[in-house]
């Protein structure tokens, strides 16, 4: 068994749901970007959807189940379809039921449960970092456009068509497992740090 197959095993025995399916119709797979370990309020936890039907499907939605009202939302991301962010703004135990429809075929999906926990520093709370100077942050984005020219540019021609993308946004496209998504290359050779100042050079990368 490869190690990755590994990994999702033994999460799946520990309880955490990782991925959810749904056969029929519709075929569509449901996978936690994050590990479940991760899942803090105040995050935006992105899932990704995937199937033969995802991509050319009518409609697409999603809702949270089993939670307080307004405690918890899902929304779709702006840049890539077929990813859903949750938010939960306290401690929360939840499912997720997305709706995928195509033509006259529908197939709803459950996902979860999904736990949601408070974030717990570990050894206090740190000081408040002062915001980058306007200095610092031209800085942060010459390098970013370095960053960007040696890892993303041979996809990726014109900046301008990820202006806006987070720091957040980026490293969950290099955790997307799936075997089509070609930025899984860059797994493990770009820091958060990295992809933050590729984030700041995608704020205006007209500069």
């Amino acid at each position: 068994m490869k190690r990755g197959a590994l990994a999702l095993l033994i999460l799946a025995l520990a309880g955490f749901a990782t991925e959810a399916r749904a056969q029929g119709a519709v075929d569509v797979v449901a996978t936690a970007l994050f590990d479940a370990t991760s899942f803090k309020v105040g995050m935006l936890i992105p899932f990704r959807l995937s199937g033969p039907a995802v991509d050319s499907a009518d409609s697409i939605t999603a809702q949270v189940l089993d939670v307080e009202s307004g405690k918890c939302q899902v929304m779709r991301d702006p840049h890539i379809g077929s990813v859903f962010h949750l938010k939960c703004v306290s401690e929360a135990e939840t499912r997720i039921v997305f709706t995928v429809i195509k033509g006259a075929n529908k197939k709803t999906l459950f996902y979860g449960p999904v736990r949601v926990v408070p974030f717990v520093a570990t050894y206090g709370v740190p000081e408040a970092t002062p915001p980058p100077t306007a200095q610092e942050l031209d800085k942060l984005a010459i390098e970013g456009k370095k960053l960007w020219v040696s890892y993303c540019s041979t996809c990726h021609t014109d900046p301008r068509s990820k202006q806006g993308r987070s720091a957040a946004l980026i490293k969950a496209k290099i955790n997307d497992p799936d075997p089509n998504n070609e930025m899984r290359s860059l797994k493990g050779l770009l820091s958060d740090a990295d992809l933050n100042k590729i984030a700041v050079y995608l704020k205006d990368p007209t500069k």
